[in-house]
C-alpha cells in the first residue's frame, strides 16, 4: 500500500524540484557566459585589433587600386593586391605559430614590399588616374593616407618583433 504525502512533504519536494531547475539554469546561464567571454577575448587580443586594422587599409587600397588604368589592371595593381592579401596571410600566420621569427621576418619583408609597390605606382601617376581627379592633388592625398596606414601598421608589425624577441619565441 502506498503512502499518501503529508502537504509539508509535498511542498518540499515542489521547493526540491524548483531548486534543482534555478541551479540547472544558473549553471547553463553560468557556461553561457563563460562561452561568449572566451569567444569575445579571442577576438579581442591586441594583435587582433591591427589586423583589423589592416582589414581598413585594405580596403581603402581596393578602393584606390580600382581607379588604376586599365593596362595595369593585371600588373602592378594585381601585384599590390596580391601582395596586400599576403600580408594579411601571414598576420593571420604570425598570431597562431609559437616561434614567430620567420613569419616575423617574412610579414615584416613583405610589408616593406607592399610599401615600394605603392610608392611606384605613385611614382607612375596612377592614383592620379581618375577622371574626376585634379592632377597630382588626389593622388598625392590618395598615397598620402595609404602611407600613413601602412606606417602605423608597420609600427605595430615592428612592435611585435621587438615583443616576441623579449619574450624568447624568436
Amino acid at each position: 500500500m502506498e503512502r499518501h504525502k503529508s502537504p509539508k512533504e509535498l511542498e518540499n519536494e515542489s521547493n526540491i524540484e524548483k531548486l534543482k531547475a534555478e541551479v540547472l539554469e544558473m549553471y547553463a546561464k553560468e557556461r553561457e557566459r563563460e562561452r561568449e567571454e572566451a569567444i569575445e577575448n579571442y577576438f579581442s587580443q591586441k594583435d587582433l585589433k591591427f589586423v583589423n586594422e589592416y582589414i581598413v587599409f585594405l580596403t581603402q587600397l581596393n578602393l584606390y587600386l580600382n581607379h588604376f588604368p586599365r593596362h595595369e589592371k593585371f600588373a602592378l595593381s594585381s601585384q599590390i593586391r596580391n601582395r596586400a592579401y599576403e600580408v594579411y596571410e601571414l598576420m593571420i600566420q604570425s598570431r597562431r605559430k609559437w616561434h614567430k621569427k620567420t613569419s616575423l621576418t617574412n610579414l615584416d619583408m613583405s610589408l616593406e614590399l607592399l610599401k615600394m609597390d605603392i610608392y611606384l605606382a605613385y611614382k607612375l601617376g596612377y592614383f592620379d588616374y581618375s577622371k574626376e581627379c585634379k592632377e597630382g592633388i588626389k593622388g598625392a592625398k590618395r598615397y598620402g593616407i595609404l602611407q600613413l596606414m601602412l606606417s602605423k601598421i608597420g609600427a605595430q608589425v615592428g612592435a611585435w618583433i621587438k615583443v616576441a624577441r623579449e619574450n624568447e619565441n624568436w
